[in-house]
């Protein structure tokens, strides 16, 4: 119900108490109709607003997290793809490992990957994906 069908309703309830034609007993019950509707239009309006805007927040939601989904996806190929690089890195620091704890170091081998010892990764913040918003009742 619109506002100006409430402020209606609301001047015909204060007009029914002015009326000097109609006895207490038709006063009180017109203006206790009056209220009811008010109130039962007033009730209606917030459920259905309140309905809306779940319904607006749970479709964010699902945007934003279908969303998050994908990053999580093309984060963890990029892992993968990290692992596969750094592979050949992992299994020259594991023999060199063994070879200090065997004590039998081949300089040549320590020598040939020592490229291995600058090979770095850095993590870089995806800052992206903004937080979804939502808009304050009223506001």
């Amino acid at each position: 119900m619109s506002e100006e069908k409430i402020i209606q309703h609301s001047q015909n309830a204060v007009n029914l108490l002015k009326s000097r034609s109609k006895s207490i007993k038709e006063k009180i019950l017109g203006f206790l109709e009056e209220i009811i509707i008010i109130i039962i239009a007033v009730s209606i309006t917030l459920a259905f607003h309140n309905w809306n805007d779940r319904r607006n927040e749970r479709e964010i939601e699902r945007n934003f997290l279908a969303g998050m989904r994908q990053d999580l996806l093309k984060d963890a190929a990029n892992i993968r793809e990290g692992v596969k690089q750094y592979q050949s890195t992992v299994g020259y620091y594991d023999t060199v490992r063994r070879q200090i704890n065997n004590n039998k170091i081949d300089s040549a081998y320590v020598n040939a990957g020592s490229g291995a010892l600058i090979n770095t990764s850095y993590f870089v913040y995806d800052g992206s994906r903004p937080r979804p918003t939502t808009v304050c009742p009223g506001g």
